[in-house]
């Protein structure tokens, strides 16, 4: 059976946990392991492993924001890739967090970007999980993301409150900045 678990009250070890958080994203989209796992025990984020009964299958990290859920960061263990995990997680994530508007971000389908298949294939999967496109385009460091919503559309302003509540006034404004909102 699949299940959320708080990484604090988790078996699954640590290690296995970090492994698979640095595999599934580059370098320049991650926030410090150490400053994850604070903020969650400072609840303004939560940090679940996704279990098949004792197999871990994977991670989500939200951060809240009012009504907002922000899907920061979701991973599935690579040899169970392909087997219905992936959107297990998004309908566990969206009962989890019934009523509140959810979002989370992908980088944008730009061409001549070196994984654009890899873009399309991941928007694809989204949509196909009931996100729906919210015409938010957004700059972080040096990547282009697009947001995806789902439960109704969140603006740039409770997007950037959400960040700069999570990140702190001092990081928000040195990596994140608007490019457009339609």
């Amino acid at each position: 059976m699949l299940r959320l678990v708080n990484i604090f009250e988790a078996d699954a070890g640590k290690e296995k946990i970090k492994k698979l958080y640095r595999y599934s994203f580059p370098m320049g989209e991650r926030v410090p392991f150490f400053l994850l796992k604070a903020k969650a025990k400072k609840e303004l984020a939560d940090f679940y492993i996704l279990c098949d009964d004792d197999l871990f299958a994977g991670i989500l990290y939200q951060v809240y924001h009012r009504d907002i859920v922000y899907l920061f960061y979701i991973a599935i263990e690579p040899s169970l890739r392909g087997r219905g995990y992936g959107s297990g997680l998004l309908q566990l994530a969206k009962q989890k967090n019934y009523g509140k508007r959810i979002i989370l971000s992908i980088e944008a389908l730009e061409k001549d970007s070196r994984n654009y298949e890899q873009r399309v294939k991941r928007k694809k999967f989204y949509l196909k999980n009931e996100f729906q496109e919210n015409h938010l385009i957004t700059r972080e460091g040096n990547i282009t993301y697009e947001m995806l919503c789902y439960g109704g559309n969140v603006s740039y302003e409770e997007y950037g409150k959400l960040i700069e509540g999570f990140l702190g006034t001092f990081i928000y404004r040195k990596f994140y900045r608007k490019i457009k909102g339609v």
